[in-house]
């Protein structure tokens, strides 16, 4: 911003810094990586709570570190029960 004289909303649309916080876009996405990962779904519902922050890393790293992890966790809490 001191160098550019930009604007942080112009600088974070230039970027592509922009958060992911719909919950839309952020369920397919979860949705998806609980599909695609079915043994650790099963070893997660059987009681290994620790896979939780699996979920959550691969939903991480399929919004490239965008995703609102506040939205990320509720979402997961509610497809993972």
């Amino acid at each position: 911003m001191a160098k550019s004289g930009k604007s942080a909303p112009v600088i974070i649309e230039e970027k592509d810094l922009k958060q992911i916080g719909s919950e839309e876009e952020l369920e397919k996405i979860i949705l998806e990586i609980i599909k695609n990962n079915a043994d650790q779904l099963k070893k997660y519902l059987e009681g290994n709570e620790r896979l939780f922050q699996f979920f959550v890393g691969q939903t991480m790293k399929a919004t490239k570190g965008k995703g609102n992890p506040k939205v990320i966790q509720e979402l997961l809490k509610k497809h993972l029960s």
